[in-house]
C-alpha cells in the first residue's frame, strides 16, 4: 500500500493522519448549511435564470458531501468504526444514494492495486469510449453537455450494475451487521418519503435535489475522475494527479482540499483537513515529492484531456 512509503518525520506523519472530531462536523454541518441556504434562496427568488445558477452552486455542494463520505471510507471521521459508518451514512452517502460500505469495498482496492487489472475504478472505465484520451475538444465539451442533460443518465444504472456484480464476487463478512445497516437504510428512506408525502414537498425534492443530482453533479464527478487519475502524460508519476485550481473552480470541484489527490494517494490516512500541510511535508523529501504530478486549474486539467493517453484504453482485463 502507498500509505506504507517512508515520510521524512514519521512523528508529523503521525501528527497529520490524526482525526479532529470538531473539524469534520464543521465541515459536514457547513456544508447542510450552506445546501439549506441555496434551496432557501432559490425557492424565495425563483426564476428560471436563478434556478440554472442553482443547479450548478448545489451540485456542487453535493459533490462536498460525496468529498467528506470518502473521509468516512478511509475511517477518517471517527475512530470508532460504527460511529464513523452510522454518521457518514445518514449525513453523507444516503442522502446521495449510496452507502459508505459499499464505496469501501470499491475504493480501498482501487488504492491497493492502482491502475492494474484488480482496480475497480479501472476496471469499469477500461475500454469505455469516455476515458479514452486524447480527446478532441468538441468531444470533451460534448461529454459534459451529455451529462448535464441527462442523456449520459443511463450510466448511473451501469455503475449499480457494476457494483452488485463486483460484491457478489467477494465474500460476504458480518453478515448480522450488514443486515442491520441494510434496515437502517430503508428506514431512512421510508421516512424520507414518509416527510415528503405529508408535507407536499416531493415537487421541491424533485426540482432541488434529484434533478441536479442527475445533471450537473455527474458533470462535476465526471471533471474530477478526469482530473484524478486520466490523461496524465508522466508514467514516472504515482498516476494520481494534483491540481492546484484557480479561485472559483474551489466551489465546484476541489471541496475539502481533493485535489491533493497525489498526497491522499501516498497517504491515505490523512484527512481532509491536513493534506495540504502534507503537500508542503513532502517537499522535505525530494523521493516522494517528485513522484506527485501537478496541473494548475481543472482548466489545465482539460487541456491535458486533449494531449495526453495517460491510461492505455487498449489493455485488456
Amino acid at each position: 500500500m502507498e500509505d506504507r512509503l517512508s515520510f521524512p518525520d514519521p512523528k508529523r506523519l503521525h501528527e497529520l493522519s490524526q482525526i479532529d472530531p470538531l473539524k469534520i462536523s464543521f465541515a459536514i454541518l457547513f456544508d447542510w448549511l450552506f445546501i439549506f441556504f441555496l434551496i432557501s434562496f432559490c425557492h424565495h427568488f425563483f426564476s428560471w435564470p436563478v434556478y440554472l445558477i442553482y443547479l450548478i452552486f448545489i451540485s456542487g455542494q453535493m459533490h462536498a458531501l460525496g468529498v467528506l463520505s470518502h473521509e468516512g471510507v478511509h475511517y477518517r471521521i471517527s475512530k470508532q468504526k460504527g460511529l464513523n459508518d452510522f454518521i457518514a451514512n445518514i449525513f453523507l452517502c444516503w442522502p446521495l444514494f449510496i452507502k459508505v460500505q459499499g464505496y469501501r469495498n470499491e475504493h480501498l482496492p482501487h488504492h491497493n492495486h492502482l491502475n492494474s487489472d484488480s482496480d475497480p475504478d479501472l476496471m469499469r472505465k477500461m475500454n469505455h469510449p469516455d476515458w479514452a484520451f486524447p480527446k478532441k475538444s468538441s468531444s470533451l465539451f460534448r461529454l459534459f453537455l451529455f451529462d448535464i442533460l441527462g442523456i449520459n443518465l443511463s450510466q448511473y444504472f451501469n455503475r449499480l450494475i457494476f457494483s452488485l456484480k463486483y460484491q457478489s464476487g467477494k465474500k460476504k463478512k458480518k453478515g448480522q451487521k450488514n443486515k442491520l445497516m441494510t434496515c437502517s437504510r430503508f428506514l431512512f428512506y421510508l421516512l424520507l418519503f414518509s416527510f415528503l408525502q405529508k408535507s407536499g414537498l416531493w415537487k421541491e425534492y424533485f426540482l432541488y435535489w434529484i434533478i441536479p443530482y442527475l445533471t450537473f453533479f455527474k458533470a462535476i464527478r465526471r471533471m474530477r475522475t478526469l482530473a484524478e487519475h486520466f490523461a496524465i502524460n508522466d508514467q514516472g508519476k504515482v498516476h494520481t494527479r494534483t491540481v492546484f485550481p484557480f479561485f472559483w473552480e474551489r466551489f465546484l470541484f476541489s471541496h475539502h482540499n481533493v485535489n491533493y489527490h497525489g498526497e491522499h494517494h501516498l497517504f491515505p490516512l490523512v484527512p481532509f483537513y491536513n493534506l495540504k500541510k502534507l503537500h508542503h511535508g513532502l517537499k522535505n523529501s525530494p523521493d516522494l515529492f517528485n513522484r506527485l504530478y501537478f496541473t494548475k486549474g481543472y482548466w489545465g486539467v482539460l487541456k491535458e484531456a486533449t494531449q495526453f493517453e495517460g491510461i492505455s484504453t487498449k489493455r485488456s482485463l
